[in-house]
């Protein structure tokens, strides 16, 4: 996992913790504070903060669009307003933008490629992706899903001599990771309201490490061998 998303998950699991506690004591109590009411803020909490991350680091339309689902979710929350209501509008704007904004123009609902690149940079948002990297000196890259996912398949590419490092992070999406058989693989993400998942041995090796890190939420990314 990364260093500030460990410290992000680590001051999000304290603060979850002396919330309960004081609940247990009776401290929020006379304040009419549920302890659930705040755990449920945490959701759309992480979405802004990954958002945030995106758009700061690369910029686009799916970086504004998590910040943007988020702010309105937490102000539904606080406005009495259903979660859900709000969701599906906002899909459909999403879906909108995405068509106005793909200079390619409309693409099938799985898209199929087999790429010799050695990094691979993909934003999926409303489409899936079938993809085979056959790369030689694979470096890495980093591959975001919002509504949409698939899978990327690097069981034919060879990591890079000084290593490689692929962040995925899927939101209401998921995406199937198969890494190569040979080398060191190091696979730690996160997971919120969805799951992070890595199904990969330990492997002893003295070649190249393989990282692997990124984030799922009210999604899910399985890294497989």
């Amino acid at each position: 996992m990364e260093e500030k998303n460990r410290l992000v998950f680590g001051v999000l699991l304290i603060a979850f913790g002396l919330i309960f506690l004081l609940d247990q004591f009776g401290i929020l109590t006379p304040f009419g504070i549920s302890p659930w009411f705040l755990v449920t803020l945490a959701g759309p909490a992480f979405l802004v903060y990954l958002g945030y991350r995106l758009y700061s680091r690369h910029g686009g339309y799916l970086g504004l669009f998590l910040i943007v689902f988020g702010l309105v979710s937490l102000l539904g929350r606080f406005m009495d307003v259903n979660f859900w209501s709000i969701l599906w509008p906002l899909v459909i704007i999403s879906f909108g933008l995405s068509l106005l904004f793909r200079k390619e123009g409309v693409k099938p609902s799985v898209e199929k490629k087999v790429s010799s690149l050695d990094e691979i940079y993909e934003d999926i948002v409303f489409w899936g992706i079938d993809r085979k990297i056959t790369s030689k000196a694979f470096k890495g890259g980093e591959v975001n899903c919002i509504f949409g996912g698939g899978k990327l398949d690097l069981s034919k590419a060879k990591i890079d001599k000084k290593g490689a490092k692929l962040e995925v992070n899927c939101v209401f999406g998921g995406l199937e990771v198969i890494v190569p058989k040979g080398g060191k693989i190091v696979a730690d993400g996160s997971g919120a309201f969805g799951g992070w998942t890595s199904k990969i041995d330990e492997r002893e090796s003295n070649g190249p490490v393989f990282k692997i890190s990124g984030s799922a939420v009210f999604g899910g990314v399985v890294i497989k061998g």
